[in-house]
């Protein structure tokens, strides 16, 4: 594979912790120690269909990774976190991306932060909602807010669902997400609205293409055609490597960090239907140190 420069890692400070982005995983020191990793919460990714889109993938977790859990133990606080996405227009496409990267990053934020608290997430789920049943039930402010990026709303009388915000956001890897206290009594539960129009700069990723041999330019042609009108702000590295005999036994879309999971399962399924092969996200352990987040491949083969 070529060699991927991996950029300036990024920190987050939350609750007198230190996040710093490893890969697979991440560290969080603490009092001269290392949190210990949680089971990853589950997160339910929706199977609805926006118009002109492929349906999402629902993908299994990454090799290795921690199973899933719904249940805290016994003498720990449940909170589930709802990520609506509005549909009904030719953006909605972006709105359930963006819904995804949202709900995967808590996911990983809440293995390292919520250590040594008595809190836990039960479930992640990313929703389709209507835009008119979203407006209808907004303040004033929220009404100007969500406009401008994600907004997260959580009832300001529950304990839980106050800590949890407080304790997860500054570590989710997303920005623009604004925080708003409700009146409303929803206890142990944290929803998040994405309405606005697309951050066209949020992947900050790219796309590299590899194939067997030159029989297949044509196709690929095609699929760099279709991603790029797709995945604004995804770079898409222009020049696919012929690599014969290295080239894998099915096509694949490799991806480095559990975090990009969804994205490459999204960009495997438009492969598959611009050049009528089967291709399938693949993550790849060990290159975390030489490749920055958001790096994909993908590595066709007849």
């Amino acid at each position: 594979m070529k060699h991927r420069h991996k950029g300036n890692c990024r920190t987050a400070c939350a609750v007198a912790m230190v996040l710093v982005i490893t890969g697979t995983g991440a560290n969080f020191a603490r009092a001269g120690g290392f949190l210990e990793s949680l089971s990853r919460p589950r997160v339910v990714y929706d199977s609805f269909k926006p118009s002109g889109v492929a349906p999402i993938p629902q993908l299994p977790p990454p090799p290795n990774a921690n199973p899933p859990s719904t249940t805290p133990p016994p003498g720990y606080i449940a909170v589930n976190i709802d990520t609506f996405w509005c549909d009904g227009d030719d953006r909605a496409a972006d709105r359930a991306l963006t819904a995804a990267e949202i709900a995967a990053s808590f996911a990983t934020a809440s293995q390292y932060l919520l250590s040594g608290s008595d809190l836990r997430v039960g479930e992640i789920r990313t929703r389709p909602i209507e835009w008119k049943a979203v407006w209808s039930t907004l303040s004033e402010l929220e009404q100007s807010l969500i406009r401008g990026g994600p907004l997260l709303r959580y009832d300001a009388t529950d304990e839980p669902s106050r800590m949890m915000v407080n304790i997860l956001l500054p570590g989710v890897n997303t920005k623009n997400i604004v925080a708003v206290p409700t009146s409303e009594f929803t206890p142990n539960y944290i929803s998040i609205y994405v309405c606005s129009a697309p951050d066209t700069g949020r992947f900050h990723g790219q796309l590299f293409f590899q194939i067997r041999d030159s029989s297949l330019s044509e196709k690929v042609s095609k699929s760099i055609e279709k991603i790029q009108g797709s995945y604004l702000g995804l770079k898409v590295i222009q020049g696919v490597e012929i690599v014969g005999s290295r080239s894998p036994d099915s096509s694949e879309v490799r991806y480095f960090y559990p975090d990009d999971q969804y994205l490459a399962g999204r960009i495997a399924a438009d492969i598959s239907d611009s050049t009528s092969l089967s291709v399938r996200p693949k993550y790849i352990e060990g290159y975390q140190e030489r490749i920055r987040q958001g790096t994909l491949e993908a590595w066709i083969t007849p």
